[in-house]
């Protein structure tokens, strides 16, 4: 009984504190008067999961999306240019992938000429046998070069 007794009286003597010891009782977990505006931060919190959630699938989605144009153009099934416009689709639907080419490949000329750089270097990592990778390599810098010929040509 006395037990029970203390223990109240601490409980209200903490609660009768409470105004005294700023930010105690919500540190403790003990601001039940919070309760409306917890719930409301549990909700916005809720939502911002969801939107990042969706998020997150869009670009596993594009990297899933990205490997498998990487295979097709290794295997030869599709050239560089297709490889390319399909990868500006992606690039379309995401200015900050944009942005981030645009630091990537800065004295390139063109964002499709960036895309189609931003391809190469995105399969030629793929590659793991060193002479795969330079012959893979080899045929899209000549692809490259077909789509975007130098500017000041030499000869």
């Amino acid at each position: 009984m006395q037990r029970r007794n203390t223990c109240i009286a601490a409980c209200a003597a903490l609660v009768g504190l409470g105004p005294w010891l700023p930010g105690w009782l919500t540190a403790a977990g003990l601001d039940a008067w919070n309760a409306p505006a917890l719930r409301r931060q549990v909700a916005a919190n809720l939502k911002e999961e969801t939107r990042l959630g969706g998020e997150i699938a869009d670009v596993q989605e594009s990297i899933r999306v990205k490997e498998r144009l990487a295979d097709e153009l290794v295997a030869g099934r599709i050239t560089l240019a297709v490889a390319t416009d399909r990868f500006a689709e992606m690039v379309a639907d995401s200015p900050r992938m944009l942005t981030g080419l645009r630091c990537l490949y800065p004295d390139v000329a063109t964002d499709r000429e960036r895309v189609a750089r931003h391809v190469i270097d995105y399969t030629r990592s793929r590659l793991a046998d060193p002479d795969h990778r330079a012959e893979v390599s080899g045929r899209m810098e000549a692809e490259l070069t077909n789509l975007f010929p130098p500017a000041n040509p030499l000869g």
